[in-house]
This record gives structure tokens, sequence and C-alpha cells, in this order.
């Protein structure tokens, strides 16, 4: 399994406190147990959780739900209320973001623009404005086999 100076994986821990552990395994896990303040804090915890959870199943057995007195009524109104502000919330955030996103989609203005090439120079134009333009590049060749070069622009506009 492992020398008796190397910390237990969990798993190993969780095999001990079920009783899968081969007599070997349990002796060198036990001493190790000895010496190890961190191994034995931890099979300790383990335990505890384990307890825990048996005396919570125990009392659902023995005392249905249906039975009880709710004694955390208030405690669950108050995360009701929570939870219903919090969806409230979200969808007035959806609302508002929707009725934004229509609104700044009525304020752009678009229009393709022929430019030939000489006049498109975009390493004088703003991001901002690059952003908002969309170049097609066209290459006309006309019967004589000459090739003129011409750009269609999509130029956007906010109003």
């Amino acid at each position: 399994m492992r020398t008796s100076n190397k910390c237990a994986n969990d798993w190993v821990i969780q095999a001990y406190i079920d009783g899968e552990l081969c007599t070997d395994e349990i002796f060198e896990l036990e001493n190790h147990l000895k010496i190890c303040s961190s191994c034995s804090q931890r099979l300790a915890d383990r335990r505890n959780r384990l307890a825990n959870v048996l005396a919570f199943i125990e009392e659902l057995e023995t005392n249905p739900i249906s039975n009880r007195k709710h004694k955390n009524v208030p405690l669950a109104r108050v995360f009701a209320a929570a939870a219903s502000i919090a969806i409230a919330f979200g969808f007035l955030t959806v609302l508002h973001q929707q009725k934004t996103e229509k609104n700044t989609e009525t304020q752009v203005k678009c229009e393709w623009v022929e430019l030939d090439s000489p006049n498109f120079q975009p390493e004088f134009e703003s991001p901002n404005k690059l952003y908002q333009m969309r170049a097609i590049a066209i290459a006309e060749v006309d019967s004589e086999g000459n090739v003129e070069k011409k750009l269609l622009v999509k130029q956007c506009t906010s109003n």
C-alpha cells in the first residue's frame, strides 16, 4: 500500500472506515495514524461526518418530514423571498438589455460606398471607425484584359 511515513489517500481512509482494507493495510494505516496527526484528524473528521449523516438518516426514518414541526419556517421564507427577488432582478436585467439592444440597432445606419484602391486608406482611419467598416475587394477585367480594382466599403454611422 505505502510506507508508514507517507500520508494516506482519502479513499484509503474511507476504505478503513468501511472495513474494506486487508489486515496488512489496516496494520500499516494504524501505525501511520499513531505518528501522523494530520491523517488522524482527517480520519476523525470523516467519522464525524459519517455519524452526522447516519443520525440524520435515522431521524428521517423515525420522524418523517410530514410529522415534524417546521422549526425553520421563517428561514425558509427568507430564502424563498430572496430567490424570488433574484429571479425578478434577473428578468428585469434581461428585459433592459433587450430594450437597450433594440435602441442601439435603430441608431446605426450603414451603406455601401464604392471606392477605388487609392482612396481607401485604412491606416488613416480611427480604430472605432474601422471596426464598423467592412470592405469587399472587386477586380473587374474589361474586354482588353485591363484589371480595374475597386472596393465596396460598408460604412456604418450612428444617428
